[in-house]
């Protein structure tokens, strides 16, 4: 009896020591989603003009627009498409085309071409889709697009089947919308209205935790037609090393760099480390009256010491001349005028004997 109740001790023993050794397990907490990515518009001023120009738009502020490209480039036309964690996101081969293709809009300028406005907010890719037919085309949002934070994008009453020209989209088939030089498979501007036709608009972004998510067109569409699985990367922010901070892929990583600033105003002068640029004032209509409305030199109050005597000499020359003709005019006496005066009055008048000898003639005969 002694011996059981003595093993049903060491049984409860050994049960609350077990029990005094367990640990919960809790997950660890997910990691805060990362803040709003801006950017300063300063900032793209210096790193943008090397690769292009800067000038100032009305009713946009400043402006840039890139040197070098082909005559009718498109943005989002040097590059690749990927899905990524933020959906549909452009990689481009560009060097400057960290900054262009994912901050701001472009418009079109009929001096310039494609104008991009700078923005402040990051986003894998700011364009609107078409999709249907077999096709699949982006072009450009235009600038009344805007992004508001915590609703979305607010294209504010814009219909972007008027807004955008059918010849700003850019067509490729669904089963090339992978292709990692997509702008070799681009179809011809030409058929862009036919296909504009057969498309229709799937524009679509969303916020995901505090992200822009671009949703505008599914992946299993897309994996039906290439029949294999779309892969999957995952964007990463990376410095900028090098020369130039381009994005790049990187295993399954989309490594980009999204500078970090407060928000500035595209209407005053975009100047970061630099002078600002200024802009080039409007051509004169007349040149010369531009010439004579510039202000005279002040003349020096003492001549230089070479030409002061040269100056004095030549006054004092052309006063004695004076004074010397003067004086001669003076001397001159008054009897060599006397005949002359005296021819004056004792010569009759022009016309006088004309008158006489008329007058005799018209004297009636005398009678005798």
């Amino acid at each position: 009896m002694m011996a059981r109740s003595t093993r049903l001790l060491l049984i409860a023993g050994l049960l609350l020591s077990t029990a005094a050794c367990v640990v919960t397990y809790r997950a660890p907490a997910p990691r805060p989603a990362p803040p709003p990515v801006r950017a300063d518009v300063g900032f793209f001023y210096d790193a943008l003009t090397p690769h292009g120009t800067w000038v100032h738009l009305q009713p946009h502020g400043w402006v840039w627009y890139p040197r070098h490209v082909s005559a009718g480039w498109r943005p989002y036309s040097e590059g690749r498409w990927v899905y990524s964690d933020y959906g549909w996101t452009w990689v481009s081969d560009l060097e400057w085309g960290w900054a262009p293709f994912h901050y701001g809009r472009w418009v079109v300028d009929r001096r310039y071409g494609w104008t991009w406005i700078p923005g402040k907010e990051w986003g894998p890719a700011w364009v609107a889709w078409r999709h249907g037919g077999g096709w699949v085309g982006w072009s450009p949002l235009p600038p009344q697009a805007r992004w508001r934070a915590g609703v979305g994008l607010d294209l504010r009453g814009v219909n972007l089947d008027v807004a955008i020209q059918s010849s700003w989209w850019c067509f490729v088939e669904e089963r090339r919308l992978l292709e990692p030089r997509i702008g070799r498979v681009l179809t011809v501007p030409s058929r862009n209205a036919t296909i504009v036709r057969a498309t229709r608009n799937v524009t679509n972004y969303a916020v995901v935790n505090r992200r822009v998510v671009n949703r505008s067109i599914g992946v299993e569409p897309i994996q039906r037609v290439v029949r294999r699985p779309v892969p999957r990367y995952r964007v990463v922010d990376a410095g900028a090393s090098g020369k130039e901070p381009r994005s790049r892929l990187q295993g399954r990583e989309v490594r980009v760099f999204r500078p970090v600033a407060g928000p500035t105003s595209t209407r005053r002068a975009p100047v970061a480390g630099r002078k600002a640029p200024t802009r080039p004032a409007p051509p004169t209509e007349n040149p010369a009256t531009e010439e004579r409305r510039a202000p005279r030199q002040a003349r020096p109050e003492h001549p230089p010491s070479d030409t002061a005597p040269r100056e004095d000499s030549a006054k004092t020359r052309k006063a004695e001349k004076v004074s010397l003709e003067e004086s001669q005019a003076k001397e001159k006496p008054e009897v060599e005028q006397e005949p002359e005066e005296r021819r004056e009055r004792t010569r009759p008048p022009r016309g006088r004997k004309k008158a006489e000898k008329k007058k005799q003639l018209d004297k009636p005969p005398e009678q005798d």
